[in-house]
């Protein structure tokens, strides 16, 4: 993170702990340096409307709305009436940032899971869950990284599986196929029924599956 996004983060951790003197500071330092940020402004809205000046809050929220005509927090914000709806609207935000922090990294520790045991469905399943996780906490970053790169790795291994298991039916259908020709139906339908295993859907080789097992009962 960079400085201003320090200061923004340490503001919003002083906001969760009730420390809004703090978070005061942190968010006009933003402002020092950055005169526009709407998220410095929204921040230090709150923190004065926590501690109870609903008019100095209002004053920056309103000069962030000039910047920012949609912002929806500041919206919801203005339509507040205590101080205490303020510290429940940043009660929620911190429940769903660890919950979010939480999910992200289940999936990703179960993908990971996944993959080391060659479950590769079940692992690209958990990893695309970890990717889509919204959020902008560092950690939250930091996991959906992690999962993007695994997401290529499993990707890249199912490629190689599904070009492995295409030769290995190709020969199973050809020997399914040389046996059936000579009359050697066992045999045949033992073959037709690995490429079954690769694929249940494989239309052709059940219907050699039926003729071979036809064949045997006549």
């Amino acid at each position: 993170m960079n400085l201003v996004e320090q200061k923004l983060y340490v503001a919003l951790k002083n906001i969760y702990s009730a420390r809004y003197d703090i978070a005061i500071m942190e968010c006009q330092d933003v402002l020092e340096l950055e005169p526009e940020n709407v998220l410095a402004m929204t921040r230090l809205g709150s923190a004065y409307y926590a501690l109870g000046n609903r008019d100095k809050a209002i004053e920056i929220w309103k000069r962030a709305l000039e910047i920012d005509p949609n912002n929806k927090d500041i919206l919801d914000f203005l339509e507040i009436k205590t101080p205490d709806e303020i510290k429940n609207f940043y009660e929620k935000r911190k429940t769903e940032k660890q919950e979010r922090i939480k999910n992200v990294k289940d999936f990703y520790l179960k993908g990971y899971a996944a993959l080391r045991r060659g479950e590769l469905d079940e692992a690209r399943s958990y990893l695309k869950k970890a990717t889509s996780i919204k959020g902008e906490e560092s950690e939250v970053l930091q996991y959906k990284k992690k999962a993007q790169k695994l997401l290529a790795e499993c990707e890249a291994k199912i490629r190689q599986k599904q070009e492995k298991n295409k030769k290995l039916m190709k020969v199973y259908w050809v020997n399914g196929m040389s046996y059936y020709s000579r009359g050697e139906y066992k045999k045949a339908i033992a073959e037709f029924e690995k490429i079954l295993r690769i694929n249940p859907n494989h239309a052709p080789s059940k219907k050699m599956l039926k003729l071979c097992k036809e064949k045997l009962e006549k």
